[in-house]
Parts: C-alpha cells; sequence; structure tokens
C-alpha cells in the first residue's frame, strides 16, 4: 500500500515535532540536572555553615564562663571560624550565582529552538496542529488548466 502526498506530509510534520520536543526536553533535562547538583553543594554548604555557627557558639560560650567577654571577637578561634563562615557564605553566593546563569542559559536556549522551529511550522490550524510552511511549486500545464487552447 502506498503512502498518498498527504500521509507523507503528515508524517514528515509529525517527525519535525517530535524533534522539536525532544530538543526542548533534553535542554530541559539537563537544565534540572545542573541546577539540582548546585543545590545540593548549596545545601552540603549550608551544613558546613551550621557546623561552622555551632562551633563558634561552643567557642562563644567557654570564652564567656571566664568571665573576660572582652576577649571573644579577638579569640584567635573565634576569627578563624568568622573567616571559615564568609568564605562558605561567598561560596554558596557563587553557586547561586551559577543557577541564574544555568537558568537564563537554558531560557536563551529554549527561545532559540522557539525561533529555529518558527522557521518551518507555520501557523496553527483550527485543529491546533502547526502546519509547515507551504513552499509554492513551479506551476504546469494540466488537463483541467484553461490557459491553454484545445489540443494544444
Amino acid at each position: 500500500m502506498e503512502k498518498s502526498a498527504s500521509e507523507d506530509k503528515l508524517g514528515d510534520r509529525l517527525k519535525r515535532q517530535i524533534r522539536e520536543i525532544y530538543s526542548v526536553a533534553s535542554v530541559k533535562t539537563e537544565e534540572y540536572a545542573r541546577i539540582g547538583k548546585k543545590r545540593l553543594d548549596i545545601l552540603s554548604l549550608s551544613r558546613d555553615v551550621a557546623r561552622e555557627k555551632r562551633s563558634l557558639g561552643e567557642r562563644v560560650y567557654e570564652l564567656s564562663q571566664r568571665d573576660d567577654t572582652e576577649s571573644i571577637l579577638p579569640d584567635v578561634t573565634v576569627k578563624a571560624i568568622i573567616g571559615r563562615i564568609r568564605k562558605l557564605e561567598v561560596e554558596i553566593g557563587e553557586l547561586e550565582a551559577e543557577i541564574s546563569k544555568i537558568r537564563e542559559e537554558a531560557r536563551k536556549a529554549r527561545e532559540e529552538e522557539t525561533k529555529a522551529g518558527a522557521g518551518t511550522l507555520h501557523e496553527k490550524g483550527s485543529d491546533g496542529v502547526a502546519r509547515p510552511e507551504e513552499k509554492p511549486e513551479a506551476s504546469t500545464a494540466t488537463e483541467d488548466d484553461d490557459s491553454q487552447p484545445d489540443g494544444v
């Protein structure tokens, strides 16, 4: 059984739409995977910050037990812990910036895919299905063409 021209066009249209859907899904999957990894890194760093703050609290408490509260901030251990906390917070901020960058790159990639797809698909028909852009075919005279005199 041979396929008609309309079946071939429908098949081509479906293949093109499936490729476009696959492409968008691929971009989204990559975006979510990269963001997920960054979020795990942030979670790990946040736990490190909490651990350091706990250590800081313990050290401050120890020093306060000595009734020498003036020695708390100049204490070498306190300064070191505060320095580690600040460093971890900077790393968290950098990871959050990377997540924003990943989202922006993915948004641009989706826009480019949409623009690329817009060149191959035309407006949606009444059934909601995007139609391929029709290319004008070279006109040829046919039997039903009245522009030619009979018998020519």
